[in-house]
């Protein structure tokens, strides 16, 4: 069954235009692709919001009727008004025969109640609900289908197992990665209650916390898509190892279990580069050796940076870690003004933009999947280097705090 909405021409030339038809319940778009010159129309805002209601909206080949003509498209890209959240614009594709498409392709779990493993008590593990796929485009599944019938518990399910149509290939090529597995089931022990007055009571308290900050962690990330892993320097031993550490593990943990493809962490830049750089060394980038000195914050920052590398090398996730130091505001207030600043240092909304491009880039474009980026404002010094954000992430940042550094005038 192929969904259609009718569509109308437009003839818009300014913003003004635009801005009336959105006004009058419309939605403006283009249809783009093959030969033919590309169609500017409008669309009804309610049937939008209505084919945007069913699943897969953006892989699913829709027919626009225009002017008495079917003509069948792919959904590209949706832009939506930053405070009401409404959809404002929709760019379309023009299926022509021959051509291939890449697309996200949704994965369909079936018969998870006669699986061996799921029956023991085993849980599914989903590493991916969506596949990337080069297809014809006369040949686009709407899903993959996974049949769990008698997969036991330590069943791997990858890619090769799935039976796709002619001429589909997934765009990952050189290994045979994960789809889900099924795993055994995380029993969470209640420790025996302590008799009172011994010692070693707190530390049970602490083990069952651990246990019920992870699935607290859990229950919270539910129907996400990605983890931003931020935390604060705790100086104390046992906080920093937990929240630093521990919440590391615990957070990307949960990213893999929910079948997250990216993961993003943060942290100081002394997670990398400690004072045996950045006090004597210039033109320092994220590929230096790691030593992040005898910091407390330090260490545990850069203990949960290797556990992000581990589970980037045994499963199926991105990971791009963060590197900060100081914040700043965009300009300074008049005691800050002239006063400098670290430099390693960024703005509020920049480290924020950092952020979105790690949620939006293309992760076939990254080295490996496990990566590290500074992320620091430009600076006339020199001594670190933020290239790779820029050349990875299309990062840029806005800000130069140059305020922060200029010399009052006397």
């Amino acid at each position: 069954f192929m969904n259609s909405i009718e569509a109308t021409n437009r003839t818009t030339k300014t913003k003004g235009d635009i801005n009336k038809i959105r006004a009058d319940g419309m939605v403006p778009g283009i249809i783009y692709g093959g030969t033919e010159e590309n169609k500017k129309i409008s669309l009804s805002k309610k049937q939008i919001k209505i084919l945007l209601e069913k699943e897969n909206f953006l892989s699913n080949i829709i027919k626009i009727k225009l002017e008495g003509k079917d003509l069948e498209v792919l959904p590209r890209d949706i832009s939506y008004h930053t405070t009401s959240d409404e959809p404002i614009h929709i760019d379309f594709l023009r299926i022509v025969k021959g051509a291939k498409i890449i697309l996200e392709i949704p994965v369909k779990f079936i018969n998870s109640e006669k699986s061996t493993g799921i029956k023991r008590g085993g849980v599914l593990n989903i590493v991916r609900r969506k596949v990337e796929l080069k297809c014809p485009t006369e040949n686009i599944p709407t899903e993959l289908v996974v049949d769990l019938d008698g997969l036991d518990i330590g069943t791997s399910i990858k890619i090769s197992s799935i039976k796709l149509p002619e001429n589909v290939v997934p765009t990952i090529q050189g290994r045979d990665f994960v789809i889900a597995t099924v795993a055994a089931p995380t029993i969470i022990k209640e420790p025996e209650k302590p008799a009172e007055g011994t010692e070693g009571a707190e530390g049970g308290e602490g083990e069952a916390g651990t246990e019920a900050g992870a699935a607290e962690g859990e229950k919270a990330a539910e129907g996400t898509d990605v983890i931003v892993n931020c935390s604060v320097l705790r100086p104390d031993r046992k906080l920093a190892f937990d929240v630093n550490t521990l919440g590391t593990y615990n957070a990307i943990k949960t990213a893999v279990e929910l079948g997250h493809n990216r993961f993003i962490n943060t942290g100081p830049h002394f997670t990398q580069v400690g004072p045996h750089y950045e006090k004597f060394d210039f033109e320092i980038s994220e590929e230096v050796p790691i030593h992040s000195g005898l910091n407390l914050y330090a260490h545990s920052k850069s203990i949960g940076q290797e556990i992000c590398q581990v589970f980037s090398d045994n499963h199926d996730i991105n990971i791009m870690t963060m590197l900060f130091l100081s914040f700043r505001d965009p300009q300074p207030n008049s005691q800050q003004s002239g006063g400098g600043t670290n430099p390693f240092s960024v703005t509020f909304p920049d480290a924020a933009r950092a952020i979105r491009k790690g949620l939006e880039t293309n992760l076939n474009t990254l080295p490996s999947q496990c990566e590290i980026f500074f992320i620091t404002t430009d600076t006339p010094h020199g001594r670190y280097r933020n290239y790779k954000a820029k050349r990875l992430l299309g990062w840029e940042p806005h800000d130069t705090l140059e305020e922060y550094w200029r010399k009052k005038k006397q």
